[in-house]
């Protein structure tokens, strides 16, 4: 009987162990979780990760394997780690022993200069092995973002205002601050690119430059720079400043006061200061303010000629203007004043006393603006001057 139940009692002790070893497996597991120090990062940058593991009791071995983009380079764990393909983007931990306490693991992570930008992804595996079993799974993955960090490029202009043939200073910053990148300035007059200068920048990321317009109008400047692999190109707003052109002044005068119509009077002029080969428009007003433009065109001097032969009589005016050019501003000259001389209109002039009575030269007016207008009108006048004079 007693070999019996001690029999028994061998067998439950059996069993007993055999459950307890059951439930150690059914125990059997590791909580593992993964932080990074940032969710954007630029190219070129590094980047921390933290790996906190919780394992089960009888834990005996634990192996965390990590794998970080391709391309991706570990620069430093704590602790080592067992196995880095680096060409893999696969990093190996081990730890093992008659008990495996819970623990951190922290790697640092540079991402490469030349890389995509975008979303990537690290990923995990875990193993954790007992005396009677090992078993497996995933550690949820961590994304993050490869971008470039903006930047700023701001411009400034002195003085506002110039002359043609003055300088303005251009001085600028590229914040953060990069040292000898290229920026390009774009000298605009009108909203028309008339200039691009490209300079480096000094060691704050700063530049100057100094730019001599030689047209007038409203003219702007520009900044901008391409960026880096860290950092997005960006453009400066417009700096906009003003170059004045220099004035000028037309005079004519008339040969005589006097010209029989039919007959050449010259007229010259000068424009000053001295500019070549410009167009300049003479105006002339003859009774019934009738109007007729000649062309003339500047000496070396600046003088000009032209000639007209009065086909009416009375009264004719005549005015010099040029619209000026990329340097000098617009001008117009005084009126000057002289007298087409015709055979005389016994009945107009008998009636009203002078040839220059007003009432004559509005009659000479309605002539030349209206009577020689038409056909009919001319014809008639042909035929009346034949047979009057």
């Amino acid at each position: 009987m007693r070999k019996l139940v001690l029999t028994l009692l061998f067998a439950a002790l059996i069993i007993l162990g055999l459950t307890a070893v059951t439930n150690t497996a059914l125990a059997l597991s590791v909580t593992v979780s993964r932080t990074i120090d940032k969710s954007v990062i630029k190219p070129g940058e590094e980047f921390t990760v933290k790996l906190t593991y919780y394992p089960s009791s009888d834990v005996l071995g634990l192996v965390i394997t990590e794998k970080i983009p391709i391309g991706f380079e570990v620069v430093s764990a704590n602790p080592p780690y067992k196995l880095y393909k680096k060409d893999e983007g696969i990093i190996k931990w081990l730890f093992y022993g008659l008990k495996v306490e819970s623990g951190e693991i922290t790697y640092k992570v540079r991402v490469p200069k030349d890389v995509d930008l975008g979303t990537y992804r690290i990923e995990g595996l875990w193993e954790v092995a007992s005396l009677t079993e090992t078993i497996s799974g995933t550690i949820s993955s961590t994304t993050f973002e490869v971008k470039k960090a903006p930047s700023t490029i701001s411009i400034s202009v002195s003085p506002k205002q110039v002359y043609v043939d003055e300088s303005v200073s251009v001085t600028g910053k590229i914040e953060p601050a990069h040292v000898n990148v290229k920026v390009t300035l774009k000298y605009m007059v009108n909203g028309k690119v008339k200039a691009t200068k490209n300079l480096v920048t000094a060691s704050d990321g700063s530049f100057t430059d100094v730019f001599t317009p030689s047209i007038g109008g409203a003219w702007s400047v520009v900044a901008s720079w391409l960026g880096d692999y860290d950092h997005k190109g960006s453009t400066s707003k417009e700096a906009a400043f003003t170059v004045k052109k220099f004035s000028s002044t037309l005079t004519i005068s008339v040969e005589a006061k006097e010209v029989n119509v039919g007959k050449e009077l010259k007229i010259t002029g000068k424009l000053q200061p001295p500019i070549a080969n410009a167009k300049i428009t003479l105006t002339y007003v003859k009774a019934g303010e009738v109007k007729i433009t000649h062309t003339a065109i500047t000496k070396a001097d600046g003088t000009f000629t032209d000639t007209v032969i009065p086909d009416a009589g009375g009264i004719w005016k005549v005015k010099a203007s040029w619209e000026g050019n990329e340097k000098y501003e617009a001008s117009e000259s005084g009126e000057v004043s002289f007298e087409a001389i015709e055979k005389r209109c016994i009945i107009a002039t008998a009636t009203y006393g002078s040839e220059l009575a007003p009432q004559v030269q509005y009659l000479r007016g309605f002539r030349e603006a209206i009577v020689y207008k038409t056909y009919a009108g001319s014809q008639f006048m042909k035929l009346f001057n034949t047979w009057y004079y």
